[in-house]
């Protein structure tokens, strides 16, 4: 947003999330750049779920608390522009109204949508009103076809991080 001055830049997080999902369990990851101060940051860490879109609006949770972990003060961060690669989640976490949000909600609470997504979803409504953030979710191609080099590079990190099988192997090498 180069419309925008540099001190209210400075007080947002661009976060690229990711899940790796198989069979019940999932990897959930993220990747912070920030311009505050200047510095990147990243975490994955391991979850159980019911399907991949409860894994990537998880992902979108971490994001929001490791991001209030880093900057405790609420007064530092105002916002965070969150891009994942999953077009559903974009949509659903991208819900800009408390009237659109009850919506979503509402529906999960009827039963369309699943368990977990439903606390995942709820979980990042109550975090972001909770923290005072601002959330502004873009969908960003997958797997390098974004046509901006910077945020290919950032999904492919966060893709790499999510990824379940790496750590497989991780594991199987110790």
């Amino acid at each position: 947003m180069p419309s925008w001055p540099k001190e209210k830049l400075d007080k947002w997080v661009t976060v690229y999330t990711d899940a790796g999902f198989h069979e019940g369990r999932a990897r959930v990851a993220y990747l912070a750049r920030t311009s505050l101060t200047p510095r990147w940051f990243d975490n994955a860490r391991d979850c159980q779920c019911t399907d991949v879109q409860a894994a990537e609006t998880i992902a979108i949770w971490f994001a929001l608390n490791e991001v209030h972990r880093v900057f405790p003060d609420p007064a530092t961060i105002e916002g965070l522009f969150v891009r994942t690669d999953n077009k559903w989640v974009a949509e659903l976490v991208g819900a800009k109204t408390k009237s659109q949000r009850k919506h979503y909600l509402r529906r999960a609470l009827k039963g369309q949508l699943q368990t977990d997504l439903h606390t995942a979803l709820k979980g990042v409504f109550n975090a972001a009103d909770h923290y005072g953030y601002e959330l502004r979710v873009k969908h960003v191609f997958a797997h390098g076809r974004a046509n901006d080099p910077t945020a290919r590079w950032m999904n492919d990190q966060a893709d790499r991080l999510a990824n379940l099988r790496s750590k497989e192997r991780q594991n199987a090498a110790n």
